[in-house]
C-alpha cells in the first residue's frame, strides 16, 4: 500500500542563544547553503518563506519565536537583505549558532557543526549509497518486484574495467563467434519489416504492432560519471571494442554498470525520452515523490532495424556501418537523452518539457494538444514511478540509517525511462500496462535549469519551496507539516529502526554514517559473492533453484534490513580496523 501513516509531531530543538546577550536582543539563528547554484535558490526560497511566515504568523503547532533574526552565513550571503536583519544590536558581531545546513556535497569546513544542526540535508552514508550507479544495480535486482507488480526494474550487472567487460560479455553472449558473427551479416539480407513504437504524443500508437525486443543491447555506464559521459550502448557487433585491454575506453579500475536496455521505449514526438522525477528520503524513514516533473528528450528520431534486431543509430552513414558491422557506433543523440547531451543543437533540443504526475495520462486520456502549454500529464506511469522510489527506500534504509539527531533528508533526482509490458493473463491481447525503469539516482540533483526558461525555474521552485514547507521548515519550528505537491509512497512499518523512543539518546549522524558504511561493505562482500557463486555453478553445469539465478539473485538488502549478525559484524569490523575493540 502507498498509504503512510500521519507524520507525527515534530519537536523544535530550542535555539542557543548567548546568554549575555539573552535580555537585550532577539534570538538569532543562522542558516548555510554551500554552492552558487544552491545558494541562489535555496536561500532565495527559504527567505522568502520566513518572510511569509512573519507576515502570517506562526500557528499554534510550532514553537516559532516571531522576533527570531535568521542570518545567512553561507558562503555567498550578503547578510544586509537577510530577513530580519535590519536592526542593529549588541549581537551583531556574534556567530549565530546555524540551525539549518544545506550542502549538495559534505565539505571539510562544515564537519563540526553537521551534527548540530536542526536540519540537514543528508542523510548519514546517504550520498554514497543512493547515488552510486554501482549501489543501485546491487539494490534493485531485475527480480525485486516479486511483491509489487507496478514495480519495473532492469537486468543490471556490475564490473571493473575491460577484464571485468569481457567476463561479463562472455557470460551474457555478447561475443560472437566468426560464424555467429557471419551469420548475423548475412541477415542483412531479410526484409525488413516497419513497426511503431508507443508515443505520448499519439493516443492510438498503443494499439501498434510493437518491434521484438533486440538480441543482448546493453547500457554500460561508468558508476561515477554524471551527465552524458561515461555512456555506452554496447551488442554483439560491437562488443569487441571493448575487450581489447590496451585500446579498450574503460579505465581498468573503474567500476562499471551494464543494464539491460529498456525496451520498448516510448517515445516523444518519435524520439526517445526520459523522466526526471524528484524525490525526498528523510530520516524518520519515509519517502516522497513530487507531482512536478521534466522530460527530457534526445534531439535525433528513434529508429529500429529489425533486419538486426538492434535500435540504429539513425544518421546518414547507417548505411555505410551496416557493411562492416564490426564499425558500428551507436550515436548518443539518439539514445542519450540528457540535457547536456542534446543543447548545444538549439534547432533540435526540446528544452525542459513540464510534466504532471498527478493528472491521468497520456494513453488513458484523449490526445494531448502540445501547443497548449500546459504540462504534459503523465498520471499513467506514476504507479510504477512511486513503486520504484518505494523499493528504493525500502532497501536503502539500512545502510543510511541514524539521522534523526540532525533531522537528516536526502532530495533525489531520479531518471526513469517510459516503457511498457504485456498485462498479465490478458491471453493474445495486445493490451499493455505502462511502466517506468529506474536508470539512475542523483542526491541531490541540480538546483539550476538547463534553459533559463521560466517555466522551469518556476518547476525548480515549486519542488524545492515544498520541500522546505515538507520538512525544512517544521523541523526548525517555524510551521508546521504541509505536503503541498509532494505524496508520501513509502512509511516504514511500527516498530523498524527508525522509531525513537527515546530522543535524547539519539546516534550521532557521523558516527551513524561509519556504522552505514560497514554495514554496506558486508552487504557488498555478501552479495558480490554470491553473484560470482551462481555464475560458476551455470558455467560448471550445476543444478541451481530459481533463486540463485544470477541474472535475478535475490535481494539481500531485504534480509540486511531485518536481520543483523553481530558477531559477523564485529568480525567484518576487527578484519578492517586492526584496533576496534
Amino acid at each position: 500500500s502507498l498509504l503512510c501513516y500521519p507524520p507525527g509531531p515534530i519537536q523544535a530543538m530550542p535555539s542557543q542563544s548567548n546568554d549575555a546577550h539573552s535580555n537585550t536582543a532577539s534570538p538569532r539563528r543562522g542558516y548555510r547553503v554551500t554552492g552558487r547554484a544552491a545558494h541562489l535558490r535555496v536561500a532565495r526560497l527559504f527567505e522568502a518563506l520566513l518572510l511569509h511566515e512573519e507576515a502570517t504568523g506562526a500557528d499554534d503547532h510550532t514553537t516559532h519565536d516571531e522576533q527570531t533574526r535568521w542570518i545567512d552565513t553561507s558562503p555567498y550571503a550578503s547578510t544586509a537583505a537577510t530577513p530580519s536583519n535590519t536592526t542593529n544590536d549588541t549581537t551583531d558581531n556574534i556567530e549565530p549558532e546555524i540551525s539549518f545546513l544545506w550542502e549538495n556535497a559534505p565539505r571539510y569546513e562544515t564537519k563540526s557543526i553537521r551534527d548540530a544542526v536542526q536540519v540537514y540535508s543528508h542523510l548519514p552514508n546517504g550520498i554514497n549509497v543512493l547515488d552510486d550507479k554501482w549501489a543501485l544495480a546491487r539494490l534493485m535486482p531485475s527480480n525485486c518486484n516479486d511483491n509489487d507488480e507496478a514495480l519495473a526494474t532492469l537486468e543490471s550487472h556490475c564490473f571493473r574495467g575491460s577484464e571485468g567487460f569481457v567476463t561479463f560479455a562472455k557470460r551474457v553472449g555478447l561475443l560472437l563467434s566468426t560464424n555467429e558473427h557471419n551469420a548475423a551479416n548475412n541477415d542483412e539480407h531479410s526484409e525488413a519489416v516497419q513497426y511503431q513504437f508507443q508515443d505520448l504524443m499519439q493516443h492510438n500508437s498503443q494499439q501498434q504492432q510493437l518491434p521484438p525486443p533486440p538480441k543482448n543491447l546493453w547500457v554500460i555506464k561508468d558508476a561515477m560519471s554524471n551527465g552524458a559521459g561515461g555512456i555506452w550502448i554496447v551488442d554483439p557487433f560491437n562488443a569487441h571494442e571493448f575487450t581489447d585491454e590496451q585500446q579498450t575506453i574503460l579505465h581498468p579500475q573503474h567500476r562499471y554498470i551494464a543494464q539491460q536496455y529498456a525496451w520498448p521505449p516510448t517515445l516523444y514526438k518519435q524520439r526517445k525520452c526520459h523522466v526526471r522525477v524528484y524525490g525526498l528520503l528523510t530520516s524518520d524513514g519515509r519517502a516522497y515523490v513530487h507531482k512536478r516533473a521534466f522530460l527530457h528528450v534526445a534531439n535525433e528520431i528513434f529508429e529500429y532495424d529489425s533486419s538486426s534486431s538492434s535500435a540504429s543509430d539513425g544518421i546518414e552513414t547507417q548505411e555505410h556501418d551496416r557493411a562492416n558491422k564490426g564499425s558500428v557506433r551507436f550515436e548518443p543523440s539518439v539514445h542519450i537523452t540528457n540535457c547536456c547531451a542534446n543543447s548545444h543543437d538549439d534547432d533540435k533540443f526540446s528544452g525542459e518539457i513540464c510534466v504532471e504526475l498527478d493528472k491521468p495520462g497520456p494513453f488513458s486520456t484523449p490526445s494531448i494538444d502540445s501547443s497548449s502549454g500546459r504540462d504534459l500529464p503523465l498520471g499513467d506511469y506514476f504507479p510504477s514511478i512511486a513503486a520504484s522510489v518505494a523499493a528504493l527506500a525500502e532497501k536503502s534504509a539500512a545502510y543510511v540509517q541514524g539521522g534523526q539527531a540532525n533531522n537528516g533528508f536526502e532530495y533525489l533526482g531520479l531518471d526513469f525511462v517510459l516503457s511498457s509490458v504485456p498485462v498479465e493473463g490478458d491471453g493474445h491481447s495486445t493490451r499493455r500496462k505502462p511502466v517506468a525503469y529506474l536508470l539512475e539516482v542523483n542526491a541531490p540533483p541540480s538546483q539550476d535549469t538547463a534553459t533559463g526558461l521560466p517555466h522551469a525555474e518556476e518547476l525548480h521552485d515549486e519542488v524545492i519551496s515544498d520541500l522546505l514547507r515538507l520538512w525544512v521548515l517544521p523541523n526548525l519550528g517555524i510551521k508546521s507539516v504541509s505536503l503541498n505537491g509532494w505524496k508520501c509512497v513509502f512509511s516504514p512499518p511500527k516498530g523498524s529502526s527508525v522509531d525513537v523512543e527515546d530522543p535524547s539518546n539519539l546516534i550521532v549522524p557521523s558516527k551513524a554514517a561509519i556504522l552505514n558504511k560497514i554495514r554496506w561493505a558486508m552487504f557488498e562482500r555478501r552479495t558480490s559473492k554470491m553473484y560470482e557463486s551462481s555464475w560458476r555453478k551455470e558455467e560448471a553445469g550445476v543444478a541451481y533453484s530459481e533463486s540463485d539465478h544470477p541474472k535475478s539473485h535475490k535481494c539481500e538488502s531485504e534480509k540486511e534490513n531485518s536481520i543483523f549478525d553481530a558477531d559477523s559484524f564485529v568480525s567484518f569490523v576487527r578484519s578492517q580496523f586492526p584496533y576496534f575493540s
